[in-house]
């Protein structure tokens, strides 16, 4: 507990080296989704909210429910999300909650960063 070194120790999920149990946002749909980066120029996009990303959101399960989009940057600066898998000390870049998401339907997220 007074070990306050948080690379050193993995403490923390931007170096845990380990398969977590649970990945991060774990449990918060009633639901199942697909999600996708937009492609884009070097997958980014610039409008007037700032800068972010566009992800497309299909809820392909059987109940209306929310998801949340996370989109994390990776060292090499490229961009994932959740279900991706992401290299070393990835860290958590932005988030957006899609609400109220009917069975097959799609959504456009902007995701500002």
């Amino acid at each position: 507990i007074n070990d306050y070194d948080i690379k050193g120790s993995c403490k923390t999920y931007i170096y845990f080296k380990g398969q977590p149990l649970y990945g991060f946002g774990y449990g918060l749909s009633y639901s199942e989704f697909e999600a996708s980066i937009v492609p884009g120029p070097d997958d980014k996009m610039i409008s007037t909210a700032g800068e972010g990303v566009s992800v497309s959101v299909k809820n392909i399960g059987d109940c209306i429910s929310d998801f949340v989009v996370e989109v994390f940057r990776g060292p090499d600066g490229k961009l994932y999300l959740e279900n991706d898998e992401k290299p070393y000390a990835s860290r958590l870049a932005g988030f957006e909650r899609v609400k109220n998401l009917a069975p097959g339907q799609q959504a456009l997220v902007f995701v500002r960063m």
